[in-house]
């Protein structure tokens, strides 16, 4: 009697247990289909991917249009496209791997099409037995767009198109900073429109403004790759020359006052197209500050002025 009672009493254990486990089965069965009806109808791209060898195991309708993959069968796409580069595929495996997630990693598509910008969110999960990473992406190419029009907009003076004073100004103190670092010494030209409120008071401030584009334009137009010109004031501008001599600012002035003796011709203008400049040159043994470094260059293009001046009336 008690082996009977120990046998249905093991059977109803086996029972049990088996019961659960198919129940479970049932229930993970109809985890994975509701999973993958919600991946198929989601109105943003998504792909799954098995962490052991980074094959792609679904990917939504969505994700095929967003990535150009419509002529492609699941075999064939690469489950790196969600990483950006080799060394951020590390980066965010390894925080997957501590954190089961990655929240609004922003990158450059670089890969199936025309480049977008996108952000992505990673997710370490289980499917079928297999850990795996179900990344979602969105679309933020627009976004970007208008972020980097902002950024224009904060950085540029909107008359002349080139930096404005305080973008300007950052890249001086950076340009002063990499010279003491790197022992390397730069040029510091300081600009003044010659006879600007003149124009103003005689032609209008429109013919004013036309001049300071114009003299931003065929200043632009001459200087290295590696210069920087922006507008300091009204009639002002300053040229961040790295690593350039008194040799170089001559002969892009030669050139520049060249090219505006021609625009006075072509446009048939009654003033001269001219601008007076002074410059320096930053040691990167100056024990100086940007606005002393300046008021040398002003003071040296004050003197240029004074001297044009005074050659005129002779």
């Amino acid at each position: 009697t008690a082996a009977v009672a120990i046998a249905l009493l093991i059977s109803y254990i086996l029972y049990t247990y088996r019961h659960k486990e198919y129940m479970s089965h049932l229930q993970l069965k109809k985890s994975e289909r509701n999973f993958f009806t919600l991946f198929k109808i989601n109105p943003y791209p998504l792909l799954l991917t098995r962490l052991s060898d980074h094959k792609v195991l679904l990917i939504n309708n969505k994700a095929i249009h967003f990535y150009n993959l419509a002529s492609q069968d699941l075999d064939q796409i690469d489950g790196f496209i969600i990483y950006p580069t080799d060394e951020d595929r590390e980066e965010i495996l390894k925080r997957l791997q501590q954190e089961k997630y990655v929240k609004n990693y922003i990158l450059e598509a670089r890969e199936y099409g025309d480049s977008k910008w996108v952000m992505i969110n990673y997710e370490l999960l289980e499917y079928q037995s297999e850990n795996c990473i179900l990344a979602g992406i969105t679309d933020i190419t627009d976004l970007k767009a208008v972020e980097h029009e902002l950024s224009l907009h904060a950085s540029t003076d909107m008359l002349t198109g080139i930096l404005n004073r305080r973008s300007g100004m950052e890249k001086l103190q950076l340009e002063l900073l990499r010279a003491k670092t790197n022992d390397t010494p730069f040029l510091l030209c300081f600009i003044d429109i010659n006879s600007l409120k003149l124009v103003n008071d005689q032609y209008g401030h429109r013919e004013g403004d036309w001049l300071i584009k114009t003299i931003a334009e065929s200043i632009s137009g001459y200087i290295s790759k590696d210069d920087t010109l922006f507008r300091y004031g009204g009639d002002e501008f300053l040229l961040i020359a790295p690593e350039q001599t008194e040799e170089y600012i001559q002969e892009l002035w030669q050139n520049i006052n060249e090219q505006l003796e021609g625009k006075k011709k072509e446009f048939n203008k009654p003033y001269a197209l001219s601008a007076s400049y002074g410059f320096i040159i930053c040691a990167p043994s100056d024990d100086t500050n940007l606005d002393t470094l300046i008021q040398k260059a002003d003071a040296a293009m004050y003197k240029q002025k004074h001297t044009r001046v005074s050659s005129a009336f002779k």
